[in-house]
């Protein structure tokens, strides 16, 4: 499969890419970037599909494959005319649209509510936006070479996760209180 070549100029966050694959796959990167969005949804969900089948809806964990399957076809289908770039959107698109009905049917067996499952969410969310956009319009205005970028890349990783928690501390500390009380000898 040939990638064209891009007619901007390329973006330097694709160090990962160059460094571990080589610069052949360095205009991959911006076809990763496009899926990291049905990523981040897959990774969600995952669990879920288990979850359907420990609780013996395995025929409802089968017709949202299904359904699934089907609207990324039609995506690819749609899309394909407009390049690879297009058809890595279409899939993000594709996954974020059907993403209620995915939580319609995933929530309700665990009885969490929809806005329960965004809240949680919300602040892990807004960091990575916040995260990406800071990297990018950092990689914009100075110029590194590929391993002090990685460098500068787990640096913002490690801010943002410290960021989470310090935060979110008093929730975490109140939930790792619960699940002490549920593991102490004393609660079976």
């Amino acid at each position: 499969m040939c990638f064209h070549q891009s007619r901007r100029s390329p973006q330097r966050s694709h160090a990962f890419f160059t460094l571990l694959l080589s610069e052949r796959w360095q205009d991959s990167g911006e076809i990763f970037t496009l899926l990291a969005g049905t990523a981040a949804i897959q990774t969600i969900v995952a669990i879920n599909g288990s979850l359907l089948q420990a609780i013996g809806r395995t025929g409802t964990r089968l017709r949202l494959t299904v359904e699934y399957a089907i609207l990324w076809t039609i995506s690819a289908l749609v899309t394909a005319p407009f390049g690879i770039h297009a058809v890595a959107l279409g899939c993000t698109v594709t996954s974020i649209i059907y993403l209620p009905r995915l939580l319609h049917l995933y929530l309700r067996p665990i009885e969490c509510s929809p806005m329960d499952f965004f809240r949680v969410l919300a602040a892990p969310t807004f960091a990575a936006f916040a995260l990406f956009i800071g990297h990018r319009l950092l990689m914009s205005a100075i110029d590194v070479g590929l391993w002090k970028e990685i460098g500068i890349v787990i640096l913002e990783t490690i801010v943002a996760y410290a960021a989470l928690v310090l935060f979110q501390r008093r929730k975490i500390m109140g939930q790792l209180k619960s699940v002490r009380a549920l593991l102490s000898p004393g609660a079976a």
